[in-house]
């Protein structure tokens, strides 16, 4: 379980240049000529806007890109991410104190984002749940972010769950796809039942791991799940 920033001195350099390539999405569905060009979508989309091919050079690889090329799976991803889901903790040790975390739900904005035009509810460091994410409950303590193609992650403390999604064959998402969605809402569904019966829990548990497995095979993600934090 790896995650790693690209630098040459680095002993994993020789990992990242193994990595699979991405396969770029469909373009995006926007009309750059039709736009304002002093418009923060333009500025954004074209400042600079390389394409997603531009990830399999080993220059990209070794380059340190604030919020763009960490490299990992979804496994070491979701071992990073659940010390939100857990309190602040992994593995015996204190990452983030609570009042950072409780910090991530402190509200910044709440309306139509100007670069993505659909509702977004944003926290610090995270989006939170709204009208358009119904596959994340509203009465949890839960909080997302997604990437173009469609990565996702979502942290539920209220179940102690970090779901992971990430895939090489990249879709048309910004933040996020159906693919990362589904999976999320299976896994928050089966232990949102934890007050089942233990083997009735346990077959359910099976099934939602077969599913994220299906899921990330049909995403063309070679390294399993990323389900982290209580151990479906």
């Amino acid at each position: 379980t790896t995650f790693s920033l690209g630098a040459e001195q680095d002993w994993r350099y020789a990992w990242l240049q193994k990595l699979p390539n991405v396969i770029p999405p469909p373009p995006l569905p926007i009309d750059i000529a039709t736009l304002d060009p002093n418009s923060i979508v333009v500025k954004t989309f074209t400042g600079p806007a390389p394409g997603a091919d531009a990830s399999w050079t080993s220059e990209w690889r070794q380059a340190d890109i604030g919020a763009a090329n960490g490299h990992g799976n979804a496994r070491s991803l979701a071992w990073s991410q659940c010390a939100i889901s857990n309190g602040g903790v992994v593995q015996g040790r204190r990452l983030l104190s609570q009042a950072t975390i409780d910090n991530i739900f402190r509200v910044q904005a709440d309306g139509t984002d100007p670069v993505l035009m659909v509702p977004v509810k944003f926290g610090i460091g995270y989006a939170l749940p709204n009208e358009s994410v119904p596959h994340l409950p509203t009465d949890r303590r839960a909080c997302f972010w997604g990437g173009w193609g469609g990565s996702s992650v979502v942290n539920d403390l209220d179940l102690n769950l970090t779901v992971v999604y990430v895939m090489n064959n990249m879709l048309e998402g910004l933040v996020g796809d159906h693919r990362g969605a589904d999976v999320a809402g299976r896994a928050g569904l089966v232990l949102d039942h934890h007050l089942l019966a233990p083997g009735l829990l346990e077959a359910l548990c099976q099934e939602a791991r077969h599913y994220v497995a299906d899921a990330a095979w049909r995403g063309r993600h070679h390294d399993g799940d990323g389900l982290a934090g209580i151990g479906l």
